[in-house]
């Protein structure tokens, strides 16, 4: 696990609480620690293995840990980072928040695989406002982030397109047969990556105060529900 040496600043961007921070590997890290939820850090977890299985261009990540020494180091407003692992992924290099008005440089194929993910973990925080989409200008690349906020209990479907920054390219998704044949085996084997992902997450992460006196209420078997719904034919259907 990379011990974090350094926090460096806090992101501009969105509202999740993510830190830029440098780790012993000389590497700079955007943290979720202690100030999101335990809640937070799981789904971020549970996506990141889930995107990356997925062949989604998601930025390397992987637990770091806060020393006590370092945290009683910081000044006020960052003691709430907390120590112990906490979910971190690369900084990557030369690239800035998605605007829409790149839209056209972006690879539709890509796109449509993005747009499928977030309707598949029930993720409405991808919006033209709010794209958690980076990307790299002279290489062209786009990089996903920020997933915290998935498996969204009120995740209503009409809302999600109407919200979401890809919403043209639901019919080239939905409808489609030959697009679920090639989708359906990459989700299943996802799926077994994310559940093997399970037996890597912290036991810290159980508890929602740092004193692990406060059990997180996290229903897993709710998590898996959601993503098996790909197997129903309402999820493939025409929106």
């Amino acid at each position: 696990m990379t011990e974090i040496i350094e926090v460096i600043n806090r992101s501009a961007q969105g509202m999740s609480g993510v830190h830029l921070c440098k780790g012993d590997d000389h590497k700079k890290y955007w943290v979720k620690g202690h100030n999101v939820s335990r809640l937070d850090q799981i789904k971020e977890w549970i996506c990141a293995h889930l995107a990356v299985s997925m062949k989604l261009p998601f930025p390397e990540f992987k637990l770091v840990n806060f020393s006590e020494e370092l945290i009683d180091c910081l000044p006020n407003d960052q003691k709430i980072i907390g120590e112990g692992p906490a979910f971190g992924t690369v900084d990557v290099d030369n690239s800035q928040w998605f605007q829409k008005s790149s839209i056209k440089l972006i690879d539709e194929s890509l796109a449509i695989k993005i747009l499928l993910f977030d309707f598949w973990v029930q993720n409405l925080d991808r919006t033209d406002s709010n794209p958690n989409l980076l990307f790299n200008h002279t290489k062209k690349e786009l990089v996903v982030i920020d997933h915290n906020l998935a498996f969204d209990l009120e995740f209503n479907e009409s809302d999600f397109f109407d919200l979401h920054v890809f919403p043209h390219l639901k019919d080239k998704i939905f409808g489609d047969l030959f697009k679920k044949e090639a989708f359906e085996l990459k989700m299943a084997q996802a799926i077994l990556s994310a559940k093997e992902s399970l037996n890597q997450i912290p036991e810290q992460w159980q508890w929602t105060d740092l004193e692990e006196t406060c059990p997180i209420e996290l229903d897993y078997d709710s998590i898996f529900a959601i993503l098996n719904l790909y197997q129903q034919p309402s999820f493939w259907s025409s929106k």
